[in-house]
C-alpha cells in the first residue's frame, strides 16, 4: 500500500520524535530558520497574488490556495516547525523523549522560525518590493487587524489555527509519498486560511513587515510591544493548546495501553 493507516503514523510520528529531541544545536537552528524562511515566503505569494483582487472571499480563497504549499515543502524537506512540533506530546505521552527535551525543542525552533520570518519581511520590505500594486498599504492594514484582536480572541482563534496543521502534518504522514505528503499538509492548512485563523509563525512574518513599512505608510498604529503582546502572545499559546489537542487525542485513541 502506498500509505500508513493513521495508528501506524501515529506510531511512527512517536519514533521520530527520538531524533527530533537529539538534533545538536547546530542542525537545529537552521532547519528551523529555514522552516519560518518558507512560512514567510509563503505569505509573500498568498499576499502578491491576492492584493489586487477587488473580492475579498476571492481574494482570501487565492491566498488559501498558495500559502499552504509552505507546510508541504516544510514536510518533505525534515525542517523544524514550531507549531507542528507541538505534536511531540507524543513522544512524550508515549514515553520515548522526555518532558525537558520537548521544552527546548520548543524554544530553539521557536526562535529560529522568527528569526527565518524576520529575514523574509526585513528583506522584503528594504528592497522596494512591498511599494508594487499597494501590497505596503495591504501589508499595513493586516498588521493593524491582527494587533486589534483581543487576547481571548487571539488565544480561541490560535487553537483552531493549530489543530488544523498538525491534522496536515498527521495527514501527510500517513502517505508514503511526495504527492501525498504535499496534498495531506494542504488541505486542512488551506481551511484555517480560508476561517482567518491565527498562526503564530506566519503572523512572525506578517507583522513585522506593517511595522518595518509603518514608516513609509506614516502609521504608529503598529509597535513591537503591540505585536508581542496584543497578537504573538495570545496565539503562540493558543497555537500551543491545538496542537496539543490532536497529541494527546492521537495518542489516546491509537497508542494509549491500558
Amino acid at each position: 500500500m502506498n500509505f500508513f493507516t493513521i495508528k501506524e503514523a501515529t506510531e511512527n510520528y512517536s519514533n521520530s520524535c527520538v531524533a527530533k529531541s537529539q538534533q545538536p544545536l547546530y542542525k537545529l537552528l537552521p532547519l528551523s530558520f529555514l522552516a519560518g524562511a518558507i512560512i514567510a515566503l509563503g505569505a509573500v505569494a498568498a499576499s502578491s497574488a491576492s492584493v489586487s483582487i477587488p473580492y475579498p472571499s476571492v481574494a482570501r480563497l487565492v491566498s488559501s490556495l498558495l500559502f499552504p504549499f509552505g507546510l508541504g515543502i516544510i514536510i518533505t524537506m525534515g525542517l523544524e516547525l514550531f507549531t507542528g512540533n507541538c505534536l511531540m506530546i507524543i513522544g512524550v505521552l508515549d514515553r520515548k523523549i522526555p518532558l525537558r527535551k520537548l521544552i527546548y525543542n520548543w524554544f530553539i525552533v521557536y526562535f529560529g522560525n522568527f528569526a527565518g520570518a524576520l529575514a523574509v519581511s526585513a528583506t522584503y520590505v528594504f528592497t522596494g518590493k512591498l511599494k508594487a500594486n499597494g501590497m505596503m498599504d495591504s501589508a499595513v492594514a493586516t498588521g493593524i487587524a491582527k494587533c486589534s484582536i483581543s487576547f481571548g480572541s487571539g488565544v480561541l482563534l490560535g487553537i483552531f489555527c493549530n489543530f488544523l496543521v498538525c491534522l496536515g502534518v498527521m495527514m501527510a504522514i500517513t502517505s508514503k509519498s511526495t504527492g501525498g505528503r504535499i496534498l495531506g499538509a494542504f488541505i486542512p492548512v488551506c481551511i484555517f486560511v480560508v476561517c482567518g485563523f491565527e498562526h503564530s509563525i506566519a503572523n512572525m512574518y506578517y507583522i513585522p513587515t506593517a511595522i518595518f513599512s509603518q514608516g513609509l505608510a506614516a502609521t504608529e498604529a503598529l509597535t513591537w510591544s503591540g505585536f508581542i503582546f496584543s497578537n504573538l502572545i495570545p496565539v503562540t499559546i493558543g497555537n500551543i493548546i491545538g496542537g496539543l489537542a490532536l497529541g494527546v487525542t492521537m495518542w489516546g485513541v491509537h497508542l494509549y495501553k491500558r
